[in-house]
């Protein structure tokens, strides 16, 4: 399979994915407690490498609240795979 992010960010409504525009979030804190509330097994999780205007912006809190994600979900049962993988496994449930 082919992956492409299409321009802009736009997906399709279909696509289970929970959203965050966490560049200019005031805190690892605020960005966790925003994916938490959406939070569902399935989710595919996009946060950003920088902000909307450029790339390379301070991205510390993002990486600080990805880091508390992990160990969260991870300890919760969640299983993290890449797309590819997930995809193949719902293309094995069909």
């Amino acid at each position: 399979a082919r992956l492409v992010r299409r321009p802009g960010g736009a997906e399709p409504p279909e696509a289970e994915q929970k959203r965050e525009r966490e560049w200019n979030a005031p805190s690892a804190e605020y960005i966790q407690l925003k994916v938490a509330r959406g939070i569902r097994g399935g989710n595919v999780i996009l946060l950003h490498d920088g902000g909307h205007k450029k790339f390379g912006a301070d991205r510390s809190r993002t990486v600080a609240a990805s880091d508390k994600m992990i160990s969260r979900y991870k300890s919760e049962g969640y299983e993290f795979v890449t797309i590819p993988q997930m995809m193949a496994a719902n293309s094995q449930k069909e």
